[in-house]
């Protein structure tokens, strides 16, 4: 009785106070979840290729789609009165088809009068003046505006390609194996509930969560076994990505090589030529932006008359979406040249990291600082320059594991794989894997 008497604004309230709880803690679980799960076994070269660039030319892309800004990609004036035989929607669709031109003057220094001509005075505009092949005029047609969206499409592609590569030889496997160790070793965040997980110990010893660890999918025993298998075959980890990144400088050649002959051999030296136009001259007729991307062209169509003499009709184009295609193409330009030094660099390290074993170490101790002789014992010290020494892979193996962990996580893992799946040996003070526990298939000759 008394709720009937709540006047229906209240109810409401009280109502989205009710869902307003459910979405929190719908909204809590997904943030939780997204936690649990934030694990990176990827280069930071994958970061830039698969990301970076993939969301700059996602980008660009919607760019190329706001004709309500920038207009459609190629608008024809009307052709004369006396071919009205022929609609101007005709004409810029013919032209749309067939590719607009400009003209271009093969100077030479016979030709002084030729070699510089002004816009306004001696042409209407850079490229567009009167045809006239025997005095060395070229026709160079544009036909790219047709399918920059395509390529912009298909570089998306391709550019996240390497990224997929590498998941696809991973499968998984390394990604579980950290979530797993992540779950079992690190506490979550202030106001987050997760699953009853234990903490960061140096053995897994018995304890009031014992029946909920034999309960659980997998066993702690198992992810340690798990760990050490992985790092036995970590070569193959390792040979994955090293391809992958290579294929991102394979990769990247050829785009360049590609947007170079798409664009009719211009595009390498865009970049300079545009630096030197831009604080040197403020003439449109140097502009290489103008030569590549013209606003003006032209476009001829050819007919027959009522006599069946051929008949040429001129007209102008603009091409209002190249002041969006020239900066697409500069920045691309930049970004493209930027990208080639640091996948160059980050290859570099990878070459240093393969041949140079206080390389390795040095980098793993930047993430675990328990492999710096200063911040652990002698046997744990002795232990990680064995594991970087034996083989890169295992190098990088332990580098991801110890990005994704806490140092003290880390380290207390490192001291039970140690302990229970290697051994000292007595006379040369060498660690080899233990022959004492089996663990999956993998087996290792003493060194």
């Amino acid at each position: 009785m008394a709720l009937n008497r709540i006047p229906g604004k209240v109810k409401e309230i009280l109502g989205s106070f009710e869902s307003h709880s459910i979405i929190n803690k719908s909204i809590l679980g997904l943030v939780n979840k997204k936690w649990n799960d934030y694990i990176t076994i990827d280069s930071f070269l994958f970061t830039f290729h698969s990301k970076i660039t993939v969301l700059m030319l996602t980008f660009f892309m919607c760019f190329l789609m706001m004709k309500q800004y920038f207009g459609e990609p190629i608008e024809c004036l009307d052709i004369p009165s006396a071919a009205q035989s022929i609609s101007s929607k005709q004409m810029t669709n013919y032209c749309w088809m067939e590719g607009a031109f400009t003209i271009v003057t093969r100077y030479s220094t016979s030709d002084l009068k030729r070699l510089y001509e002004v816009p306004g005075h001696d042409v209407a505009y850079p490229g567009i003046k009167a045809y006239k092949p025997h005095q060395g005029d070229l026709k160079m047609p544009h036909k790219y505006y047709q399918w920059v969206y395509y390529i912009l499409a298909i570089q998306c592609l391709l550019f996240y390609a390497p990224k997929v590569m590498w998941k696809y030889r991973e499968r998984g496997r390394l990604t579980e194996l950290i979530k797993h160790l992540k779950m079992r070793n690190s506490p979550p965040p202030a106001g987050f509930k997760v699953e009853s997980q234990p903490q960061c110990s140096s053995s897994p010893g018995p304890s009031s969560q014992s029946d909920q660890l034999d309960q659980s999918s997998t066993n702690y025993d198992d992810i340690i076994n798990d760990a050490v298998d992985t790092i036995l075959i970590a070569d193959q980890y390792y040979n994955g990505i090293i391809g992958a990144e290579v294929l991102c400088l394979v990769h990247l050649v050829c785009e360049i090589w590609f947007i170079h002959l798409f664009l009719g051999g211009k595009f390498f030296m865009l970049g300079f030529e545009w630096l030197n136009y831009t604080h040197n001259s403020d003439d449109i007729a140097f502009d290489p932006l103008i030569r590549i991307f013209p606003r003006l062209t032209k476009c001829s169509f050819h007919k027959f008359g009522a006599s069946g003499s051929l008949e040429t009709y001129d007209t102008l184009c603009f091409m209002p979406m190249n002041i969006v295609n020239e900066k697409i193409f500069v920045i691309l330009w930049f970004w493209f040249l930027i990208l080639t030094v640091i996948t160059i660099y980050h290859l570099f390290c990878r070459l240093c990291s393969h041949f140079s074993v206080m390389y390795r170490l040095r980098a793993l101790k930047k993430v675990a600082p328990c492999a710096d002789k200063d911040n652990a014992t002698t046997d744990e010290v002795a232990f990680f320059k064995y594991m970087v020494k034996v083989s890169p892979g295992r190098a990088f193996v332990l580098h991801m594991i110890a990005k994704n962990l806490k140092p003290i996580c880390f380290r207390r893992q490192m001291e039970l794989v140690r302990k229970k799946h290697f051994e000292k040996d007595k006379e040369s003070k060498k660690f080899r894997l233990s022959c004492k526990r089996e663990i999956g298939f993998i087996s290792e000759t003493s060194d």
